[in-house]
């Protein structure tokens, strides 16, 4: 799985002259059309036999056997097929199969075998010494491209080596930085990519290890010094596979980092289809779109603006509302976060949003908010992501633990449930020992939750479309497209053994690298408030903070008021 023009097809053609030369067996070479056949027989695959001496001497004095359907050699037979011509692709018994772009093959038509199996059959001869070689540029996660690299028991990334500390590490878009990335006004992106263009703005990668920042010819020197790495095994090391999966990131490719920072402002400002053909022809990844998700569970930008025109003010809290509740995001520094005014059956208000250091989340345990009618609030909780990057002297799950420690009675870490199932219960709240990374650093005892978020993702997508969350009005562009980032969408169709099927959905991003904190932080504050009931309860007084709690926390103890 690749980007464009990074010379994948040129790999497969090499691959194909070697064996020719080196361990010959019947060979086909599929392509999506017919002219995308012809044109690479001719353009490339006879140019290639022809110029390479070594190649030449494979080929007959015949003339006819250089045919574009079929090229007769000296040493075997490469026959050539094409998606919309079943007839071409099962003929005969092939050793060397080549699939080119495969996510353009015509779909399926519910008579013949769909042209992959179609071709893949051809290798049961040979089925002790065949190979099968399948590339594209990906389309959708439902892909041919996306589901076969998925699907392999070894999934190796191409990682970049990082110049300062040496790690490798699978590049991330998110981790580009450059002036500008983030503006919102269509002039203002035009100016940025102008900007880039001419060199007055240039992108940098920052390492997700030690934070260094790497400008594009550094950065190339780290493509050049990357390496093939098996997913969940440290560099060198590959499982025993007979199926290998590849993908390779567009970063990786020659337009380089300040060529997709050019191309990313170009989709920001273009339609549906500029931005598909930006994560698929230059990142080199699947692109959710809008299609396939659930209708009754789907969050869209056009829902969260007309929702924040019915007189909600920022930081005032309704008359109806029995609780304010905090979720917090944990970034690379700091936290985002959403405050909410909850009520009688959840009923959510948005009081305010952003982003802030942990001792502001302290701070903001003080603050008093009130309703028109005078009644007085503090925030009763805060759920804090334990995910996050880690920084020079300890991981962000440990800085949240440390915070929640400080204020046990109110801040509570969470984190989502990772499992395929569903998990048996939709907060699990557990008291273990934590011991921080690196050496000779002393274990501590520590309280978090492991979340259902996406039972809480459905609520919360409820909650919106019946209108019975708010956003104030004014909210920012930037809070509404997080909060329209993810969709459910269907990822598997189980076959019981009873014959009868099992839908598996799931909370997935619309589309690859796109910012959902706020999302989040909103799915984090609506846990807060079913952890304390706050939409069945009245609303309580404000009362002094519970600093005798903080003692039942030092003996490994937990209040009954936390639950």
């Amino acid at each position: 799985m690749k980007p464009v023009q990074c010379g994948g097809s040129e790999t497969g053609r090499n691959w194909i002259f070697r064996n020719i030369d080196v361990a010959p067996g019947p060979t086909m070479i599929v392509f999506p059309t017919e002219q995308s056949c012809r044109e690479n027989v001719d353009e490339r695959i006879i140019p290639g036999l022809k110029d390479s001496p070594q190649l030449r001497t494979h080929i007959t004095e015949k003339a006819h056997d250089l045919k574009k359907g079929t090229i007769h050699l000296r040493s075997c037979s490469i026959y050539m097929g094409w998606a919309g011509s079943p007839q071409a692709l099962a003929s005969r018994p092939i050793r060397y199969l080549l699939l080119d772009e495969v996510d353009k093959y015509t779909a399926w038509n519910g008579k013949e075998a769909d042209p992959v199996n179609l071709a893949r059959a051809r290798l049961t001869t040979y089925k002790h010494n065949s190979k099968l070689f399948v590339l594209s540029t990906p389309t959708t996660p439902e892909g041919v491209i996306a589901r076969g690299v998925k699907n392999c028991p070894d999934v190796r990334e191409f990682c970049i080596r990082c110049p300062e500390c040496q790690e490798l590490q699978a590049p991330d878009f998110a981790r580009l930085e450059w002036e500008g990335r983030d503006e919102s006004e269509p002039d203002d992106i035009k100016e940025v990519g102008r900007r880039l263009g001419v060199g007055e703005i240039e992108p940098e990668y920052v390492c997700d290890r030690c934070e260094a920042r790497i400008g594009p010819l550094a950065w190339r020197q780290a493509v050049r010094a990357g390496e093939w790495v098996s997913v969940g095994f440290p560099p060198g090391e590959h499982p025993l596979s007979r199926e290998v999966g590849f993908r390779l990131s567009g970063l990786c490719a020659i337009p380089g980092i300040e060529g997709v920072a050019r191309e990313w402002m170009k989709a920001r400002i273009g339609d549906m289809g500029a931005l598909q053909y930006f994560y698929t022809n230059i990142l080199g990844v699947p692109f959710w779109g809008d299609a396939g998700g659930d209708p009754n569970l789907k969050v869209d930008a056009r829902q969260i603006y007309d929702l924040a025109t019915e007189g909600c003010r920022r930081y005032q809290v309704p008359d109806w509302a029995t609780s304010v509740v905090m979720g917090a995001d944990t970034a690379k520094v700091g936290h985002q976060y959403t405050i909410y005014a909850v009520g009688s059956g959840y009923q959510m208000q948005l009081l305010d949003y952003g982003e802030c250091s942990g001792d502001e989340i302290l701070k903001a345990l003080d603050k008093e908010w009130t309703t028109p009618g005078g009644k007085r609030f503090k925030i009763r909780r805060v759920c804090v992501d334990l995910g996050g990057s880690n920084t020079a002297t300890s991981t962000r799950t440990e800085d949240v633990y440390r915070l929640a420690q400080r204020e046990p009675a109110h801040i509570w870490p969470v984190k989502g449930w990772g499992g395929n199932t569903a998990p048996s219960q939709t907060i699990n709240t557990t008291i273990h020992s934590y011991t921080p990374p690196g050496g000779k650093r002393s274990p501590f005892d520590v309280k978090s939750s492991v979340v259902d978020v996406g039972y809480f993702k459905d609520l919360l997508a409820q909650s919106i479309n019946q209108a019975t969350w708010h956003p104030f009005q004014g909210i920012g562009r930037d809070f509404v497209s997080q909060m329209a980032s993810e969709e459910k969408r269907l990822v598997e169709t189980k076959i019981k053994p009873d014959k009868s099927r099992v839908e598996v959905w799931r909370w997935l991003p619309r589309s690859v690298g796109v910012a959902n904190h706020y999302w989040d932080c909103t799915v984090y504050a609506l846990v807060a408030a079913h952890m304390l009931g706050a939409g069945d309860v009245e609303p309580e007084p404000v009362t002094p903070r519970e600093i005798e709690e903080r003692s039942t926390w030092d003996t490994g103890r937990i209040s009954s008021s936390w639950l």
